[in-house]
């Protein structure tokens, strides 16, 4: 994704092989808005000091600027990949939705935004990270080249 530097913050992956819910992964806000594709699996997240139910993540969605630290908990095998975008390219790609989805995770199925949809639906567990990485990068850079 280099030739998306100036769009892509960083690009995460997590592949945790665990069959029982693992520790808690502390995730701190850092004013990078993502797209997080739920290749395979679920985790649970919850606000660090709220004592309600955690909040299930089994899709893909995109997550708003986050102003809150959040606990994080794979709940089984998963694979996720995270792509941590510049907010101006956030704003660039997502429009006026980018302020809807702040704080929350807006489930990519919900977004009315064909790209995404298409590369979410292009995913498979079967994809290696490569491909997905591939994928990604092609479709961001029609998405800009667009708007």
């Amino acid at each position: 994704m280099k030739d998306l530097q100036d769009v892509v913050k960083y690009v995460w992956v997590m592949k945790s092989n665990a069959v029982t819910p693992t520790a808690y992964d502390l995730l701190i806000p850092d004013a990078y808005p993502e797209i997080i594709f739920v290749i395979s699996g679920a985790y649970n997240k919850i606000g660090i000091f709220e004592t309600s139910k955690p909040l299930s993540i089994r899709h893909s969605c995109f997550v708003g600027i986050q102003s809150e630290t959040i606990l994080a908990c794979r709940l089984d095998q998963c694979y996720l990949i995270g792509l941590k975008l510049f907010p101006w390219a956030a704003l660039r790609l997502f429009g006026e939705q980018l302020s809807m989805a702040t704080n929350k995770n807006l489930l990519i199925a919900d977004v009315n935004i064909d790209w995404l949809n298409q590369l979410n639906q292009s995913i498979h567990p079967e994809t290696n990270e490569e491909e997905v990485i591939q994928l990604i990068s092609n479709y961001l850079k029609s998405a800009l080249d667009q708007n």
